[in-house]
């Protein structure tokens, strides 16, 4: 019987709030939305690329793809901005894995841009450009700002000035916008409408304003370029061109020469990962301990101690 049937939810839909990458908690509201866990509007969008088929023959998406229609790079501090790619992209949501993974000629055009050095396979950047340095996500007309703190890898050292991006290639000429990215929003997720809406995530948010979700997505408002989507109107690849350099990109850091992959001239980018002493890195999660708790007309709340859980999400869409 599914959380519908059983009137848990009113509506298929979950919302996914990963706050802050320090943060210790993360949540999934299913049935209803928080309104305190984001800033600004939802944009609406729909989801687009592979579909399914339940027992009464109901098409619903069987990953949660959405349209990437450009992706810049920019240095807050010099007030500079760079857009290198542009199109259609297929950009998975995927709260099970913990990287970004982009076409390769993305990666190639982050390190050139800013700069970088890539070390075991990740572009390599001077810890303190942080805040300054950020790539931003198109979605059909809505912007997602990514800072490169959002995007440093732990590796244990907190003495080192040298930060690695958790950002590699996808292999094809797809976006994986694991939780590196989504940490940076709040999605939520239509199974019925096949639609996602998201907003700039409120990180580290300490209060609730639940409402559930009895048809569409409240407070939601299309995309400006909505019928522009991946494999329709927009076609199926995004054309990238990296010219242009950030303000003093390549003087961020020195990585030892035994331990650099490629410079920022370099045609090739390894996406090696061998000996990478970063340890959170996943693509697949387990449990390790949550609470799920119940209230009448407010949804169902979950919440995940440590790095988002996506078998949680699994479990529970698994009933639907």
């Amino acid at each position: 019987m599914t959380m519908k049937n059983q009137g848990l939810i009113s509506k298929l839909t979950y919302s996914v709030y990963l706050n802050d990458p320090d943060a210790e908690t993360a949540s999934i509201l299913f049935g209803a939305i928080d309104q305190d866990k984001y800033t600004g509007d939802l944009a609406l969008m729909p989801i687009v690329k592979d579909w399914s088929y339940d027992v009464t023959g109901t098409s619903q998406p069987s990953t949660i793809d959405v349209t990437v229609s450009s992706i810049s790079i920019g240095s807050k501090n010099s007030n500079k901005k760079i857009k290198f790619g542009s199109g259609a992209a297929a950009g998975l949501l995927d709260t099970g894995t913990t990287l970004l993974y982009v076409p390769n000629t993305v990666l190639k055009a982050i390190t050139k841009i800013a700069g970088l050095s890539t070390s075991y396979g990740y572009p390599v950047v001077d810890c303190s450009l942080g805040d300054d340095y950020y790539l931003t996500f198109n979605f059909q007309g809505f912007d997602v700002d990514v800072t490169f703190n959002n995007l440093f890898l732990d590796t244990g050292d907190d003495s080192s000035s040298t930060c690695y991006l958790g950002i590699q290639s996808s292999g094809d000429d797809s976006f994986i916008l694991g939780d590196k990215f989504l940490t940076s929003v709040y999605a939520v997720i239509d199974l019925e409408d096949n639609v996602v809406a998201m907003a700039k995530a409120n990180t580290d948010s300490t209060s609730e304003n639940i409402e559930v979700i009895n048809n569409s997505i409240p407070s939601a408002s299309s995309v400006a370029s909505y019928y522009s989507t991946y494999g329709g109107a927009a076609g199926t690849s995004l054309s990238v061109r990296a010219t242009g350099s950030l303000k003093g990109g390549r003087k961020e850091v020195q990585v030892a020469a035994r331990d650099v992959t490629s410079t920022a001239d370099s045609s090739v980018i390894s996406t090696s990962s061998d000996s990478f002493p970063a340890s959170n890195a996943y693509k697949s999660n387990s449990s390790s301990g949550h609470s799920v708790s119940t209230a009448e007309n407010s949804g169902v709340q979950v919440s995940a101690v440590g790095s988002f859980l996506t078998c949680i999400i699994l479990v529970l869409l698994s009933a639907f």
